[in-house]
């Protein structure tokens, strides 16, 4: 029952503000100190945890080389496993905290790696900008943004980013042709009643204010109610996950079989206020072709 594993020492109370792993964790909990306060946790992935055939309380050996040469050894207790969606990660990765690395591999207080989160790419780009020639990046490090990491994953989520993009402009489009429908029908059974307000003096600025009016309060309505239950239902399945493929598949090197969505400003704020501007705007022929009634001929051919 041996396997060669990815060791990896963290801190874990600054890892989940740096990447999702600590939420992987189905089983246990995110490198927590053990009953034994002498004892060491460690957190394995699914499959390396299957190979090993250990459980949750059970003790895993670690055997490897120091920084020095010597042979590094240690007994940890299993805390906690994890199911990330990689199958090469949960196979292989094994963590334990910092401070039991640096002692383990005779480091000292040396790491091989720093990292940090930004709150956009474009902001990770500055920031790598700035830090390049500063000293507190020792040579030779070298300073990278996960883009340059991962070039696979940015290329498909920016092609998944263009296909949304022509997406949008189809939904936009439909709402815009929906409300000029819409609008032009409301206008053509309201002929008449129409043509008796500018018989009676309403200027054509009135009339197009009446149906610009009528365009935003039904937008409004429609768009309402839909961020509404949308975002309502993202935070319900935020939680639970969807179920979206039958088998798990292969994205950017990661196994998807449920999918998890959130609400983000494009989809809540930016999109919506897309949808509710084309709507307006559908409007906007309806009401000219309202304000250019001739009152006598709207009214007698509807007598």
């Amino acid at each position: 029952r041996t396997a060669g594993a990815m060791l990896t020492g963290v801190m874990p109370d600054r890892e989940p503000k740096v990447t999702t792993l600590p939420n992987t964790v189905k089983e246990g909990a995110f490198l927590t100190q053990p009953a034994d306060p002498e004892a060491l946790p460690i957190v394995l992935g699914r499959g390396l945890a299957r190979r090993l055939k250990v459980k949750l309380g059970q003790e895993v050996v670690y055997m490897g080389q120091a920084s020095d040469g010597s042979i590094a050894a240690e007994v940890f207790v299993l805390v906690g496993v994890m199911e990330s969606g990689s199958s090469e990660l949960d196979s292989s990765l094994a963590m334990i905290r910092l401070k039991d690395a640096q002692e383990l591999l005779v480091l000292g207080e040396r790491v091989h790696q720093i990292v940090a989160r930004t709150t956009s790419p474009d902001a990770a780009d500055a920031v790598a900008r700035r830090l390049a020639d500063s000293p507190l990046i020792p040579k030779p490090a070298r300073l990278m943004t996960w883009r340059q990491l991962s070039p696979q994953l940015w290329a498909s989520i920016e092609s998944d980013r263009a296909g949304g993009t022509v997406f949008v402009f189809v939904i936009v489009l439909m709402v815009v042709l929906g409300a000029v429908n819409a609008m032009l029908m409301s206008v053509f059974e309201r002929t008449r009643e129409l043509g008796v307000m500018k018989a009676l003096g309403a200027t054509p600025g009135h009339l197009i204010a009446v149906v610009v009016w009528e365009s935003v309060g039904t937008a409004l309505v429609g768009v309402g109610l839909g961020v509404l239950c949308g975002a309502l239902l993202n935070e319900y399945l935020a939680g639970v996950g969807l179920q979206f493929f039958d088998e798990p598949v292969e994205f950017g090197g990661m196994e998807l079989s449920m999918i998890y969505p959130m609400n983000t400003f494009r989809g809540t704020v930016q999109y919506p206020l897309t949808i509710f501007a084309a709507s307006v705007l559908g409007g906007l022929w309806p009401a000219w072709r309202a304000s250019r009634l001739d009152p006598t001929a709207a009214i007698r051919d509807l007598t």
